[in-house]
């Protein structure tokens, strides 16, 4: 939930994963989840496994 890892979770950050989802995508070769809002689909988060 740590949007910009700065080590502390703003409200603003929760309240962003409190209206959106996940899905699991591909880039560069690797698996990655990519966070998303509901109200537009765009993305605003992906974590890529190494």
């Amino acid at each position: 939930m740590d949007i910009n890892q700065n080590g502390f979770v703003s409200y603003g950050e929760a309240y962003e994963f409190l209206d959106s989802g996940k899905r699991i995508v591909t880039s560069n070769g690797r698996e990655c989840v990519e966070y998303y809002a509901y109200k537009d689909g765009l993305p605003f988060h992906t974590i890529c496994t190494e």
